[in-house]
């Protein structure tokens, strides 16, 4: 039986070995292919050769020939492909491992100049205050060896002279305010802690990027296992080396039913700890670009020319308020090593990728992510209350030395947090019991026993209301069992007495108490206001409140494992964050996500 070979001129697309041009011709003498410079410059000059156009050649046999030399040129191509491709691997990886170096380099020069800088600061603040003391020592020891002769020649002074030197003695003394205890201490930045627990430096992408696009859709994840043949469960080598989980997210065009390479790198990225950039720029090596066309045709850009089809990328982004919805019904606990005694949170925030603490037991500060771990702390004296401004900012009421109350900005980021001082109230307000910022007017107002006051963004005061003597109006003599928020749009103060067990709305417009309701057998504690809806904290329990009347909306109740001592709702959710009213240091740090 024979079988014949059908080859046609229209199927052969040769090139020649010697210039890797077009071959115009065949010796099928020799078995080579020919160009148009092979044939001018007579690089194949011998002179048996039997030469034929490819363009005049009909017999199968010849076809058959210069097929085969195609199918050569190809295999000797790959293979002088494949080892140019391992060239390329070694010097690839040698300037992968110099750039690991230089950033490795680059991380110890930053380590030694924080810690010179650390240290510096240690020295400085240690020399400034050993030059007090040793001032104070030198100026003592002059009292001393007076008061000294004073006391030697105390036979000779009446009983009302040394009384008098022994009253200026004193005096002297007192002009140097020493302490006898010293209070230092070092908190290592929790950023840094964070990142020298991993393994690895960051992320290592090392694969060839054709077979990246055209498997990556087939590839498991790191986290799947494959069973081999021997029935030992594996890990599968992978071409992406990643650590620890983040909550990094490439959201997709909701008509979308394909996965893309973009989403199937996001699965595989699923614990990348760099953060947005990382991942942008991992995508742009690949040729893929963030879209954010609403068009749902448009699709993600391949690599290598490689068509892509599948999710149109719209945002990527880290988002709290998303974990936050994640977590409903979950609680956390704040965990830091600084962090040991018992915590008041009597003010909680939620920034844009972070939730901001204000434990007013230790005055501080404190940022953690949604897991509950504490990435920064800030103590300052006497911090009283503290409320959301933008998404990295929280303002704060703090009281100084003379009693003043001064409202401070702490922008939080990525290198810690940064303070500014905006204004300090120069009125008399005696106890300030509520604190609160309206974001439509950028103004800020203090509720106090003496009245309410209302500042602008600018740091002027803009309203007062001091004839209002709200002690007085709500028949109580202890201002710091209230609390209070304000309902800027609608002009009203909602306050808590704690220990008449009593909540009352206060009417800024007319003046006048709108409505005051007492029950004895709760325990208030806050109110949260999220635009026209407001709940009261008390015991375990978080209850809507209508504002027109003030009665509990006992059907609606929401319950915590914990006594709730504050608490806020996340924009744009139906999920509440409380904090926890607790005398067990453990127990008050847990934080609890109810659904409403």
């Amino acid at each position: 039986m024979t079988f014949e070979l059908n080859y046609t001129k229209k199927a052969m697309s040769s090139v020649c070995d010697k210039h890797s041009k077009s071959a115009i011709a065949v010796c099928t003498a020799h078995k080579v292919l020919l160009c148009t410079s092979c044939l001018i410059q007579n690089t194949h000059p011998e002179t048996d050769c039997v030469r034929h156009e490819l363009e005049d050649l009909a017999d199968q046999k010849d076809l058959a020939l210069v097929q085969s030399l195609n199918t050569l040129k190809a295999i000797r191509d790959t293979k002088s492909n494949a080892l140019n491709t391992k060239q390329s691997i070694l010097k690839e990886k040698e300037a992968l491992l110099q750039r690991v170096k230089v950033f490795r380099d680059d991380m110890d020069s930053k380590i030694d100049g924080m810690f010179n800088k650390t240290t510096k600061i240690i020295e400085n603040l240690a020399r400034d205050l050993d030059k007090k003391y040793e001032h104070a020592a030198d100026e003592i020891d002059n009292i001393l060896s007076k008061y000294e002769k004073d006391v030697a020649e105390f036979d000779e002074n009446t009983v009302h002279e040394m009384e008098q030197k022994s009253a200026a003695a004193k005096d002297c003394l007192k002009k140097f305010e020493l302490d006898d205890k010293l209070m230092c201490d070092f908190t290592p930045n929790g950023k840094l802690i964070d990142a020298i627990r991993y393994t690895v430096l960051g992320t290592v992408v090392f694969v060839e990027q054709r077979h990246f696009v055209d498997t990556a859709m087939k590839s498991p994840s790191i986290e799947e296992t494959n069973k081999e043949s021997d029935g030992v469960t594996r890990r599968p080598k992978s071409f992406i080396y990643v650590e620890d989980e983040s909550k990094l997210k490439l959201k997709a065009s909701p008509k979308s039913k394909r996965r893309s390479l973009g989403a199937t790198i996001e699965k595989k990225l699923a614990a990348h700890t760099d953060g947005k950039a990382s991942v942008r720029r991992l995508l742009e090596r690949f040729g893929i670009r963030e879209k954010k066309s609403k068009d749902a045709g448009q699709i993600p850009e391949g690599a290598a020319g490689a068509e892509i089809k599948g999710e149109v990328f719209t945002e990527v982004s880290f988002n709290s308020e998303q974990d936050v919805q994640d977590r409903k019904n979950t609680t956390i606990s704040i965990s830091s090593d600084s962090l040991t005694g018992l915590c008041r949170f009597t003010s909680i925030s939620l920034l844009a990728s972070e939730i901001c603490l204000l434990d007013d037991k230790s005055s501080s500060l404190i940022v953690c992510d949604t897991s509950g771990t504490v990435t920064e702390i800030l103590k300052k004296n006497k911090m009283l209350k503290m409320i959301k401004v933008d998404k990295d900012t929280v303002a704060v009421l703090s009281r100084d030395q003379s009693s003043q109350y001064k409202v401070s900005e702490y922008i939080v980021a990525e290198d810690g947090i940064k303070t500014k001082c905006l204004f300090t109230a120069k009125e008399e307000m005696g106890e300030v019991f509520g604190f609160d910022f309206d974001h439509a007017s950028e103004k800020y107002a203090l509720a106090s026993q003496n009245g309410i006051f209302v500042y602008t963004a600018e740091c002027q005061l803009d309203k007062k209301h001091d004839h209002v003597n709200l002690l007085r109006l709500l028949k109580t003599k202890d201002a710091g069992q209230l609390n209070a928020v304000f309902s800027f749009h609608t002009e009203d103060v909602y306050i808590i007495d704690a220990e008449e067990k009593s909540w009352t709305c206060f009417s800024i417009k007319t003046n006048q108490v709108t409505w005051t309701m007492q029950n004895n057998n709760i325990h208030p504690h806050s109110f949260l206001l999220r635009k026209d809806s407001l709940f009261l904290a008390h015991g375990h329990s978080l209850v809507p409140v209508d504002v027109k009347s003030g009665v509990l909306t006992e059907t609606a109740t929401v319950e915590s494992s914990v006594d709730i001592l504050s608490a806020i709702i996340a924009e744009d959710s139906d999920v509440a964050i409380v904090t926890a009213s607790s005398v067990d240091p453990k127990e008050s740090k847990i934080i609890t996500f109810l659904g409403l």
